[in-house]
């Protein structure tokens, strides 16, 4: 079943049901077959983010084992980052490409060439996928430990209120311009995405609005941060362009699209950031928001 809690069930019950699902999910895409190794990592990946989000929700539940769970999963999380991180740069790259003019191909033909060489390590790579998979049978066993009966709605309110409080403040220091900032509120943004997804079955039109925009402000958000890394790869490794003209106009280039990519993200978070955690909580269909107030 999808992200999204079902009329069907209580909220306690649909936010186990998810939770165990995703983390499930996550160590099959890893193990399964039917993925390349690159695109199981990435849905692994993927996936591990929404439990993680499910985790913060049910915290007052779990209690003081919370750490230990959410380390958990955020340690499978790093240690399949590395093969991400390199074809996110490739993709960066190749994006930039596409908006630059022709006469800057070569650089970007290099620049992807030299990237693509450090792309191998398949079998190093496959021995950390299969000790990620195993780890994840134990967070599967966590998740089906959360009691059904949980309190889910009250729950749910007061985490949308600490992510919606957390991704406010967020943009105020993000605003500022500095690359660790940026990339918090990206996390903090996708936190209180996961939250809204959540309730998509039963949102008003007012509420997709506001998930289709926190979901811009992630894509931008992310794409920055791609380059940043990319940027950074180029600054530690030279070799990678041997031509000098090349390697200053793809970081012109890259350092022009990132201030473009953190605008565009600080102005649509404006629209939702610039409003009390009350009037944001009045889009929230749910009947309990007022404990939150």
């Amino acid at each position: 079943m999808s992200f999204r809690l079902q009329s069907s069930e209580t909220i306690g019950q649909g936010l186990r049901r998810i939770g165990l699902a995703e983390v499930t999910v996550s160590r099959h895409s890893l193990e399964g077959a039917d993925l390349s190794l690159a695109a199981g990592i990435h849905k692994a990946r993927r996936r591990l983010k929404r439990a993680r989000s499910i985790l913060m929700v049910v915290r007052p539940v779990v209690g003081k084992d919370i750490e230990r769970r959410l380390s958990a999963l955020k340690t499978v999380g790093q240690q399949l980052a590395g093969n991400r991180d390199l074809h996110a740069m490739i993709r960066a790259a190749r994006d930039l490409q596409k908006l630059g003019p022709v006469s800057e191909e070569p650089a970007y033909e290099e620049l992807i060439a030299g990237l693509s060489d450090g792309a191998g390590g398949q079998d190093a790579m496959a021995d950390v996928v299969a000790a990620s998979a195993a780890k994840l049978r134990a967070a599967e066993a966590d998740m089906a430990s959360l009691p059904p009966d949980m309190n889910g709605e009250r729950l749910l309110v007061l985490a949308l209120k600490s992510a919606f409080i957390a991704a406010r403040n967020g943009i105020a220091r993000a605003g500022k311009g500095r690359v660790g900032d940026l990339h918090e509120w990206r996390k903090q943004v996708k936190d209180l995405w996961h939250l809204v997804r959540l309730m998509r079955k039963h949102s008003s039109a007012d509420c997709k609005r506001v998930e289709r925009t926190l979901d811009r402000i992630g894509k931008r958000l992310g794409q920055e941060q791609d380059l940043f890394v990319l940027s950074e790869k180029i600054a530690a490794q030279p070799e990678l362009m041997s031509d000098e003209s090349h390697r200053q106009t793809v970081l012109s280039r890259i350092s022009q699209r990132r201030a473009e990519l953190a605008q565009d993200a600080l102005q649509r978070g404006e629209q939702i950031f610039s409003d009390t955690p009350k009037w944001f909580l009045r889009r929230v269909p749910l009947s309990v928001v007022d404990i939150a107030e």
